[in-house]
């Protein structure tokens, strides 16, 4: 199963409860051979773009900052770029860590092609 995991923040450079389960959930189900990708804002100075952690694939937006514009074309303009990098990687399933600034744009992601399944800050749905 390809799975898009998003998480607003995540290690190394976010270290908090949230972040670590999530590296452990994902360190499992790579190891039942699931692929997975990890969508996660960036904290701080941290650049954007691709890095690996751990073996696991990890995508990271300007979520955040960009929000906080109140600059409508560059929110469009990331939410097609983050549009795209999941369209490429054809999950089967988006799972939903948090309710911050990333969770805003998966789910404007409009028609979804995968399953959405959302848990954290202590909800499932």
């Amino acid at each position: 199963m390809r799975i898009v995991f998003e998480s607003d923040g995540y290690l190394p450079d976010v270290i908090g409860g949230l972040e670590v389960l999530a590296d452990l959930l994902i360190a499992e189900l790579r190891a039942r051979g699931h692929e997975v990708l990890v969508i996660t804002s960036c904290i701080g100075d941290q650049p954007a773009g691709r890095y690996s952690h751990g073996g696991t694939q990890v995508m990271k937006f300007n979520f955040g900052d960009t929000l906080m514009t109140n600059d409508l074309p560059a929110v469009a303009r990331l939410q097609r770029a983050m549009n795209a990098v999941v369209a490429d990687f054809k999950p089967d399933l988006l799972h939903i860590n948090d309710s911050r600034a990333s969770a805003f744009f998966m789910v404007r992601r409009g028609a979804l092609a995968a399953p959405v399944y959302v848990d954290g800050e202590g909800y499932t749905v």
